[in-house]
């Protein structure tokens, strides 16, 4: 079985939980809480889409890809941002379209203490929507990926490996952002 299997639910419940944990609310007020009034959510993808990429990718698959494509049921943009350190990882789903296919960027830096440059400790995958088609960095593949101060923007080159022959090769590289 894949990595790419394992590493999607992982990204999931570590953006669930970054999206669950808030402020603490204090536990002695003497002024009674306003009730706030509803605010009606937005379409997926309305507040985290488009983000600003500048990706080329060479390869199994070649395109400029210059930014996110709106959320839906199946990809959802998503990243852990500022929140990253008080969690222990940093962890970003993109959804992005070449042609009529629509892909995902996961990205995840496991124990994640700051901005800085990783080369080891990274999971980076491109797959189709349909898992159809997917790549990931395997043993061996070259992986640079770089949070920038404000973790919510960075640089990415690395080598992901096809799922279904490791002999062929999907290069990526240049910048990302997770800013609405």
């Amino acid at each position: 079985m894949p990595r790419s299997r394992l590493l999607l639910p992982g990204i999931v419940l570590l953006l669930s939980a970054a999206c669950a944990t808030g402020p603490a609310s204090p536990t002695n007020s003497s002024t009674p809480t306003p009730a706030t009034a509803a605010v009606p959510s937005e379409a997926p993808g309305g507040a985290n889409a488009p983000w600003a990429l500048d990706l080329d990718l060479a390869g199994d698959l070649a395109a400029h890809v210059t930014g996110t494509a709106p959320s839906d049921a199946t990809v959802h943009n998503d990243c852990t941002g500022v929140d990253s350190p008080k969690l222990g990882s940093w962890a970003s789903t993109m959804a992005f379209t070449v042609g009529q296919t629509r892909y995902a960027l996961y990205m995840l830096v496991k124990d994640y203490r700051g901005a800085a440059v990783f080369n080891s400790g990274v999971n980076i995958e491109i797959s189709s929507e349909d898992q159809a088609k997917a790549w990931q960095n395997e043993s061996g593949d070259q992986v640079t990926f770089t949070v920038g101060p404000g973790q919510q923007s960075g640089q990415l080159q690395a080598v992901l490996s096809n799922v279904g022959d490791t002999t062929k090769k999907l290069t990526v590289a240049g910048h990302w952002s997770c800013r609405p």
